[in-house]
């Protein structure tokens, strides 16, 4: 997915990480915290990758960053969504979903 690539390229040096991620994701959403997608792309990305500055060290900081690329990734197809509570934990989830491509 080069497109979500590009879109993720201006804000982080993870792109092929993430794009991976979003490839096996194969069109289907996603629905999770921030802790567990976090622990989901980490367990795709080497030491060395997980080592640089700009990897997040929590499920905080990487929603943030998703927030702040949400734009960028809608551009592309991919919507994330940050609306969502779990029933009965109130835990905040976050949706991902390809929707199509532009």
């Amino acid at each position: 997915m080069d497109h979500v690539d590009g879109a993720i390229a201006r804000y982080t040096n993870n792109q092929t990480v993430i794009g991976s991620w979003f490839d096996k994701l194969g069109g289907r959403s996603w629905s999770g915290t921030a802790g567990e997608l976090l622990a989901e792309l980490s367990a795709g990305a080497s030491e060395a990758v997980k080592g640089r500055k700009g990897w997040p060290k929590s499920g905080r900081s990487l929603s943030g960053a998703l927030r702040r690329i949400a734009p960028n990734l809608r551009a592309v197809g991919v919507d994330v969504g940050f609306d969502d509570l779990e029933a009965h934990t109130g835990k905040r989830l976050i949706r991902v979903e390809q929707v199509a491509n532009p």
